[in-house]
């Protein structure tokens, strides 16, 4: 069957399971808006694919015949987690009514459950406080309500709540399951196993631009609510922008130093930011797949050249057995000696590794707007690979990324003007700095937040010192012994705002200054990569690629002098 003979099969079928014949059915990336729905294009006809596009597709009919926004705004609490988990709920909810009605319809949405339970890795969560609170939710709701059981690949990680659910939520449950029918109720005892559930509060987080905040369309979002991405970025300190790292006087003095000529008109609406508060659960899946597609096409010579770095790590974590010893494992060396004499000791032996030095790595990637199309592209690519192989390796790797929130300057700005537009404000933007991994965060739950740097309303301008000082803060505050922070840029410090304010060379002196008292001062090993520009000029030790078709090997080689070389 034709791709496009496809759609319109899945089209007419949405239409049909939601009761809306008109109803717009489009397939790509575009918002959905009043009145239609906005599919993921299908990137093959394979099995795999078609099911999944076939759930997509229920699930969104499902949500527009059953749910109501209304009733469901009016119960919507505060936290954003506690949004996400009655998401979750309602969710099972209108799935169960649609699997109810149509067999079909139900048969796809557990195609659909099965693949993303198995893309997202179920089958290897092991404890409880590592399974995503929501999508445990949304499997135990839809099984009392339908009597379906979770789907293979993520029946382990709801095991690991089942004896929890069934001691303390139990009698919410079964009223949930009498009262499928009437959204307002359900919603009430939702809320009720909500409240008793071992949640943090959060707040509702911002989004990349005010747009955003009209109604998306998918198979598992409803409002501000992320269903299939719930955990919190809990690693890391919040810290305030004006804070600086724990260093010794020396080291503090020198940073304080680089700044002293550096001002900042506000820091009021400046954010760090996790990276999967800035778009909705439907895209950051879709961006994920695009990644992962243009990795499986792209990502070979790359590949080839990270796991070459493993397998050195790897090869300098060097085991050997000492023997002789008194406790241990038996040695099947001393087998005959044991049997003649068992009371005789210095039978066992036991396995020694060579110390590794215990290390972070950060990667501080630009996200300016000249990084748009194959530079972020490749850059996203590499970060995610190098994250992968460097976790096999024990290295644990931080993703970092850092823009503006606006063009030329924002509500820095526009306060500004309301105060007479006063002589050289200094910094006149809002900062955007973006954590897509945390060091802490496994790649397999960070995955698909890694993504989002192909976000194309991400990337905006760039004020690379003060990224760097932030990156730097996070860094300095590790456990880790050995602690490296690699920047990956395409150009020097752009800021239209600021540099029509001040000095055209404002932003470049304090990069400058910031990079020169890190290298000279701090324990971190500071290493850059610079995209079709000359970064040698600002960091001691730096690279400069013709294009980002070289960055993949660039990176590893950096990191192979790091690691391989002296410590």
């Amino acid at each position: 069957m034709p791709e496009y003979s496809f759609r319109r099969a899945i089209a007419a079928a949405t239409r049909a399971v939601s009761r809306k014949p008109k109803l717009e059915v489009t397939f790509g990336q575009r918002r959905a808006r009043d009145g239609n729905v906005v599919l993921a294009r299908p990137t093959s006809l394979d099995p795999t694919s078609v099911a999944y596009a076939r759930g997509s597709a229920d699930a969104a009919a499902v949500k527009l015949r059953y749910h109501d926004p209304e009733k469901h705004k009016r119960h919507l609490p505060e936290s954003e987690l506690a949004r996400e988990l009655l998401n979750a709920a309602e969710q099972a909810r209108v799935e169960a009514l649609g699997g109810r009605e149509f067999e079909g319809v139900n048969l796809n949405l557990d195609a659909q459950l099965s693949l993303q339970a198995r893309e997202l890795d179920f089958s290897a969560i092991t404890t409880r406080e590592d399974a995503p609170l929501a999508d445990v939710v949304r499997l135990m709701v839809r099984e009392w309500l339908t009597g379906t059981p979770p789907p293979r690949p993520a029946i382990p990680m709801v095991e690991l709540w089942r004896p929890w659910f069934d001691r303390n939520v139990r009698d919410e449950l079964l009223q949930m399951s009498k009262h499928v029918e009437d959204q307002e109720i359900f919603a009430k005892h939702a809320l009720k196993l909500i409240g008793h559930l071992p949640a943090p509060k959060t707040v509702i987080p911002p989004r990349l631009a005010p747009r955003e905040n009209a109604q998306k369309q998918g198979s598992d979002f409803f409002e501000d609510g992320d269903v299939f991405d719930s955990e919190a970025f809990d690693d890391q300190p919040k810290q305030r922008w004006e804070e600086r790292p724990r260093l010794s006087p020396k080291e503090a003095s020198a940073l304080e130093t680089a700044s002293a000529r550096y001002e900042v008109y506000t820091h009021r609406f400046d954010e760090v930011i996790d990276a999967h508060k800035l778009t909705t659960p439907e895209d950051m899946l879709r961006l994920r797949r695009n990644l992962d597609h243009l990795l499986r096409k792209l990502g070979g010579e790359v590949a080839h050249l990270a796991h070459r770095l493993a397998r050195q790590l790897l090869a300098r974590q060097r085991r050997w057995w000492d023997f002789d010893l008194e406790e241990g494992l038996l040695d099947s060396g001393r087998l005959a000696r044991v049997v003649a004499s068992p009371r005789r000791p210095l039978s066992f032996k036991g396995e020694r590794t060579s110390d590794f030095p215990d290390t972070v790595v950060t990667l501080l990637v630009d996200n300016s707007g000249s990084m748009r199309g194959v530079p972020i592209t490749t850059a996203a690519l590499c970060t995610d690979l190098l994250a992968r192989v460097l976790e096999r390796c024990h290295v644990k790797v931080e993703i970092l990324g850092f823009t503006t929130k606006e063009w030329k300057g924002g509500a820095a700005r526009r306060l500004w003007s309301d105060a007479g537009k006063p002589e050289t404000p200094g910094r006149l933007n809002d900062l955007r700095h973006v954590v897509y991994k945390p060091a802490s965060m496994p790649w397999r739950r960070a995955r698909r937040r890694i993504g989002v740097m192909l976000h194309p309303d991400l990337l905006k301008e760039n004020i690379d010192g003060e990224a760097l000082l932030w990156a730097h803060g996070r860094l300095v505050s590790r456990p880790e012994a050995r602690r490296i922070l690699m920047v990956i840029s395409d150009g020097a410090p752009v800021d239209d705002s600021t540099s029509s304010t001040n000095d055209r060379s404002f932003l470049d002196d304090h990069l400058r200054s910031v990079i020169t008292a890190v290298e000279a001062y701090s324990p971190i090993e500071l290493v850059a990569i610079g995209i079709g520009h000359d970064v040698t000029r600002y960091y001691r030790r730096s690279v400069t690629i013709a294009g980002p078709d070289e960055l993949g090997s660039a990176m590893v080689e950096q990191l192979e002098k790091l690691f391989l070389g002296p410590v």
